[in-house]
């Protein structure tokens, strides 16, 4: 089954006017829907969703890697539901369907359930001038690529380099004058007579704060193998070993920093969301396509939580 992305003659419309009048478009709404049951393949003349259960204010971006193409994304809250999703449709402020999408299954599950949780969803939209698109940024919506979390990476490396660079000569020089003074700092010859002392020395109220500190947070590398899916049909299952987890403890899956291009497509498209855990162990759900190649992941067991 394939999955797209169209502008509708009416989005194809207001993008053209919006080029030659020198003003913008936006895409003030993002709408997704259960396709009434089935699958349906969207056409350029379409002005609504098939059945729409959800909607609200996507967070519009251009893509900063092709000219031509801007990126909607929202996040569907954890007390939406139950509904699967099918189609997504853009709309201007007005209520005009300017996009409409075929994607993968997904199923936003019930708050009563226990295991509802917010649901990111992103469509990519060809156009003919991205630059004629309103860019919506909405600070409550957290959603991130694998290049913008490298990218952010990158850029608080060489902030912490160059403060690094600025800090360590004044401490070198402040230490040279301290070892050089021989009396009237006061508590310096007490700190110094400590000085070989292989043993920490710390007041009552550092040791009290330091054991309130929750324990660290875990991280392992782990593979999910293509071949370990299980189902004839969505959600597929898989349960992946991994040291750490308990029955209660928080858990997040993240792609592997050298995750290739397919392989993080193929963990996208597949739509992965929690399906329990037990000692050792988590179980993994497929709502999307089955992936056929294995996928490199990071799993992160939290100890503050």
């Amino acid at each position: 089954m394939q999955y797209y992305t169209m502008t509708t003659d009416a989005g194809d419309s207001a993008i053209a006017k919006a080029i030659q009048s020198g003003s913008m478009v936006t895409f003030a709404k993002m709408s997704v829907g259960d396709g009434n049951g089935t699958y349906y393949e969207p056409a350029k003349t379409q002005t609504a969703l098939r059945n729409e259960v959800w909607s609200g204010t996507p967070t519009v971006q251009l893509d900063q890697s092709k000219s031509k193409r801007v990126t909607a994304t929202i996040a569907i809250p954890a007390s939406a539901g139950p509904f699967v999703v099918r189609e997504a449709g853009l709309f201007d402020a007005n209520g005009v369907l300017l996009v409409v999408a075929k994607v993968p299954l997904m199923e936003k599950v019930s708050p009563e359930s226990g295991a509802s949780d917010d649901l990111n969803m992103r469509i990519y939209v060809e156009v003919s001038d991205a630059s004629a698109v309103t860019v919506i940024v909405d600070q409550s919506q957290i959603n991130a690529t694998k290049k913008d979390v490298d990218d952010a990476k990158a850029e608080m490396q060489a902030e912490v380099d160059a403060i690094s660079g600025q800090l360590d000569p004044a401490i070198d020089a402040r230490i040279a004058a301290k070892t050089d003074v021989s009396g009237g700092i006061a508590g310096y010859d007490t700190a110094n007579a400590h000085y070989a002392d292989t043993a920490a020395h710390i007041t009552a109220n550092e040791r009290t704060s330091w054991n309130a500190k929750p324990d660290k947070s875990t991280m392992a590398a782990a593979t999910i193998p293509a071949s370990g899916w299980t189902g004839d049909a969505a959600p597929y299952s898989q349960a992946v070993s991994v040291d750490g987890v308990t029955d209660t403890s928080v858990n997040e899956i993240l792609p592997d920093s050298d995750i290739t291009a397919e392989q993080l497509e193929s963990l996208q498209g597949a739509n992965i969301q929690d399906g329990g855990q037990a000692a050792g162990s988590i179980t993994l759900l497929a709502y999307g396509d089955k992936p056929t190649i294995d996928l490199p992941v990071r799993i992160i067991v939290r100890g503050d939580m």
